[in-house]
């Protein structure tokens, strides 16, 4: 039996915008761009202290001691893309993502909770290559910036 452990965590869920219709149109296309996601956010996402809990199909659900840190790592993330992006020769790939900060509770490697639940809610109002916060999200990150 695995042991269950709570802990305060910033919860990060990423999805690429239109994965599932590039798919259906073109699915060897739309997994060359989705690999090339996945390389490029793990590759950010250790140098900020983050986690990999599992990947979604067409994102992921990361996993942060700290809410700067999974803010900034977000953002680098985005920035990266915006860059990768402005190449015209390329097909686009686009992120949504979607923080929030609250108890998870912790089974094997995986994480579970409100604080999960409201991270994949939150994602769903974020605009392609944005970011949405929650507001216990925006308070940290307000009360680090001032």
């Amino acid at each position: 039996m695995s042991q269950v452990q709570r802990r305060l965590a910033a919860v990060v869920f990423t999805d690429m915008v239109g994965f599932t219709s590039a798919a259906q149109r073109q699915e060897s296309k739309a997994l060359e761009l989705l690999g090339e996601e996945e390389s490029t956010v793990r590759s950010i996402v250790d140098g900020y202290g983050g986690r990999e809990v599992k990947s979604t199909g067409d994102g992921f659900l990361l996993e942060f001691p700290s809410v700067l840190k999974s803010a900034e790592c977000s953002i680098e993330i985005q920035t990266r893309l915006h860059d990768r992006n402005a190449n015209r020769d390329l097909q686009p790939i686009r992120l949504r993502i979607g923080i929030n900060v609250g108890d998870v509770e912790s089974r094997d490697s995986d994480i579970f909770g409100d604080a999960v639940n409201t991270a994949a809610r939150i994602l769903t109002v974020a605009e392609p290559e944005g970011i949405a916060l929650t507001e216990q999200v925006n308070h940290y990150l307000q009360n680090w910036l001032s």
